[in-house]
């Protein structure tokens, strides 16, 4: 939730600041569609990381059962 609200405060304020500098600046973007694409953008990487924290998980559990099955 608070990158969310980090974001916003970006997109609406910030790059206000970031184009004064010279250092980027949405020409044919509006920022609406900017941060459309940075929530879909977090969506993925916070999914990406669901599944791989799943898997280690998994992986985990899995070890744990070896060694609990080799100490016997």
């Amino acid at each position: 939730m608070s990158n969310t609200i980090l974001h916003i405060l970006f997109i609406f304020h910030g790059i206000k600041y970031i184009q004064r500098l010279n250092i980027l600046s949405l020409v044919k973007l509006t920022k609406v569609q900017y941060l459309l694409i940075d929530a879909a953008r977090a969506l993925i990487l916070y999914g990406f990381q669901y599944i791989q924290e799943k898997i280690q998980a998994c992986f985990h559990s899995i070890q744990r059962k070896r060694v609990h099955s080799n100490a016997k």
